[in-house]
């Protein structure tokens, strides 16, 4: 148990905790600031509702980090190792048609500027402005990861994290690494392996969506989320040898690739 009304597994966690990102909010809200966030998190499907939650722990982050270095504090997206992460806006170009205005990937985040500042008690903070919930939604729209669990646990459960190290593999649809995660035996944890011999000087590489759907289904859900369009070998090859669509034809995506 906490000071507040979270519960940690273990007195080791507790600490990485609070060393990390907790102590400064332990007690915001009564202590019962996470449990109101994951309240609103739970009204819908989409990954993108569990955002708030995660901001909710960059926030506090970026609050040890001040604290430890004695400067002002700074928007929690800017803080490392969270400032060298892609944003979904970074493949925009004014002619690619790949634009994604902020406004658009922050839409329903907006709210939760004034949510994040008022449960902290730091709404008059001025680096806690609208601008820093939209940069960080366009982080963690294409930098976290949904958990997955071997027992049938509702998706709206699901734990989302963003990692450091883990964060940076780039995609491929062709990938040399793969990534398990269980929630019902390793918690939070996130492993990656090689998924084939790899050479020397290699990048390493995971597959943000599934490998089986069709180039035209992978594409556009690379696109409608991470917003770029992927040039893989096997992207390539596929297109290349499919015959062209029919002019009123759109590839179908499923929802599951749709929901983050």
């Amino acid at each position: 148990p906490c000071a507040c009304d979270r519960v940690f597994c273990s007195v080791a966690c507790k600490a990485a905790a609070l060393a990390a990102y907790h102590r400064p909010l332990c007690s915001a809200a009564g202590g019962r600031a996470v449990a109101g966030l994951e309240a609103d998190a739970k009204n819908t499907l989409a990954a993108t509702s569990r955002f708030i939650l995660l901001m909710w722990k960059l926030l506090g982050a970026a609050m040890v980090y001040a604290q430890a270095t004695g400067t002002p504090l700074r928007p929690p997206p800017d803080v490392a190792p969270y400032c060298h992460l892609a944003r979904v806006t970074d493949w925009a170009t004014p002619t690619s048609g790949e634009a994604h205005p902020l406004y658009v990937v922050a839409l329903p985040m907006i709210r939760a500027c004034t949510q994040l500042r008022d449960l902290a008690g730091m709404r008059s903070e001025p680096v806690l402005s609208v601008e820093w919930v939209c940069d960080a939604a366009a982080m963690l729209s294409v930098n976290s990861m949904a958990l997955q669990s071997s027992t049938p646990t509702a998706i709206e459960q699901r734990g989302q994290v963003l990692m450091g190290a883990g964060s940076f593999f780039n995609h491929s649809c062709v990938p040399n690494m793969k990534e398990t995660s269980n929630m019902g035996t390793t918690g939070t944890t996130v492993t990656f392996t090689t998924a084939r011999a790899v050479k020397k000087g290699e990048e390493l590489t995971i597959s943000y969506v599934s490998q089986d759907a069709p180039v035209a289904v992978r594409r556009v859900a690379l696109q409608h989320q991470y917003g770029f369009t992927c040039t893989c070998p096997k992207c390539v090859a596929e297109t290349l040898a499919a015959p062209p669509p029919a002019a009123d034809e759109k590839p179908t995506v499923p929802l599951m690739m749709m929901l983050f």
